[in-house]
């Protein structure tokens, strides 16, 4: 990247055009795709918040509600609980069992709500280590 950086500057590069044929169309963000599943691994969970956001963030559901999840970072660990349970809330973060390792939350937006940090989603909700996120998928806009 930083070559092309570099020859764009100096203006070295030669433009290419696209080949067509190999040219793929990427599928529409839906409600489902935006939907978390806690069975995936941690890492895929983070490449998917980590995609979407801005323009379409992740969601989840907690006691019945959704929330977007704005920021959050894989975290190897040997969680035996079931995928979707509170392993973890401190300060900086909610951690979540995943399929594999866990996901560490940090920003959140509720619906109707703004931005916020995980540790204020967290005392605000009274969430506490062996709580679970809602497992099925909802299609309601956050």
């Amino acid at each position: 990247m930083l070559e092309t950086l570099r020859g764009l500057k100096a203006g070295t590069l030669d433009a290419a055009p696209q080949d067509e044929a190999k040219a793929t169309i990427a599928p529409k963000i839906t409600a489902e795709l935006r939907a978390v599943d806690w069975s995936r691994s941690a890492i895929e969970l983070e490449r998917l918040v980590r995609g979407l956001y801005p323009d379409a963030p992740a969601r989840a559901s907690l006691r019945g509600n959704v929330f977007q999840i704005l920021a959050a970072e894989p975290k190897r660990t040997e969680a035996r609980e079931r995928p979707g349970t509170i392993i973890a809330v401190d300060e900086a973060a909610i951690v979540v069992a995943c399929g594999e390792g866990a996901l560490r939350l940090a920003r959140v937006k509720p619906a109707g709500r703004g931005e916020m940090t995980a540790h204020a989603f967290a005392l605000g909700r009274r969430l506490t280590v062996g709580d679970r996120f809602d497992e099925g998928k909802r299609r309601d806009d956050s």
